[in-house]
């Protein structure tokens, strides 16, 4: 068994599900997640993921440049941090408890196995690596080479993680692998889903149709699915692009307060999170509140 450092964190901000959505397709993996206000939720994450959500979401108190839709908060540390602080309370019983635990290793050195705690990917290469250093079945296991084993798996494609322990009468190896299963590319040209002014475009296949500085509407060619020689033959390929759009929204929202029209003014214009939100005002009237929102939209195909 495989124990982890895990940091309780909690999310504030308006519909709080939806903020969970970024973090999934960042490969985060989340844990014990519980929603313990109309904007809050409260969840746990490994300590590396934990530094990931906040580079994703800003810390409670942080003073930022522009308006964001969500703020992080630590609560505490689990797993592994938390037995940790455990110890330092009583120095006494972990001296007694080590001394126990290496009589222990010493008479039961031999490895008798290696195990897999996690992804089974790279399992062969894996056992060549421990070979080299020395870790065999039947052999006396040879601590120390743990870093340099590790640092050998985290240079195979797609490895993030990697930790190699002694476990009883096996070798236990983690390794993790990032990023998002392969899917089949979108067919087609880019079409813009937002209306507003294009601030960058960045093509790594295709033909640009739109260029920074031009205004578009939804449904406008933003990529062309294809490429041209210099004969001036097409080739058909499937498009690599990232677009970013410079959009305003406003509108009357029939609301009892801000926050109710903040929300309403969130979902009807289509934002998920993944966008930017530069600037909110909103003007109480007798109808309701005047919403204005001025933010950066990501628009990618295939990206």
């Amino acid at each position: 068994m495989v124990f982890k450092t895990r940091d309780r964190l909690e999310i504030t901000g308006l519909m709080p599900e939806r903020s969970l959505m970024r973090l999934r397709r960042a490969g985060i993996e989340l844990y014990d997640v519980k929603k313990v206000r109309k904007n809050a939720l409260r969840f746990s994450v490994t300590k590396k993921d934990g530094e990931k959500v906040f580079a994703i979401y800003p810390k409670s108190g942080e003073k930022e440049n522009g308006y964001a839709p969500y703020t992080v908060r630590f609560l505490k540390r689990g797993g592994v941090g938390k037995l940790v602080d455990f110890c330092k309370d009583r120095i006494g019983f972990v001296l007694g408890a080590m001394l126990f635990c290496v009589g222990v290793l010493f008479a039961d050195g031999l490895v008798f196995g290696v195990e897999f705690s996690a992804s089974k990917t790279y399992a062969r290469e894996a056992v060549q690596t421990l070979e080299e250093f020395g870790i065999k079945r039947f052999a006396k296991y040879k601590a120390g080479n743990e870093d340099l084993i590790c640092s050998r798996l985290l240079a195979l494609d797609g490895v993030e993680f990697c930790s190699v322990k002694k476990s009883g009468m096996c070798v236990v190896v983690e390794m993790r692998l990032g990023g998002e299963p392969l899917r089949a590319p979108v067919r087609g040209d880019m079409k813009a889903k937002h209306v507003g002014e294009i601030t960058a475009i960045t093509v790594m296949r295709g033909t640009a149709q739109r260029q920074a500085g031009e205004k578009i509407a939804v449904g406008d060619t933003l990529v062309g699915a294809w490429q041209e020689s210099q004969d001036g033959t097409r080739t058909a390929v499937d498009v690599v692009a990232r677009v970013s759009v410079a959009c305003v929204y406003e509108k009357l929202i029939p609301a009892k307060d801000e926050q109710e029209a903040f929300a309403i003014a969130y979902l009807d214009a289509g934002l998920d999170g993944e966008e930017i939100v530069s600037q909110k005002t909103m003007e109480k009237t007798e109808q309701g509140f005047v919403v204005r929102l001025t933010y950066t939209a990501i628009e990618s195909l295939n990206y």
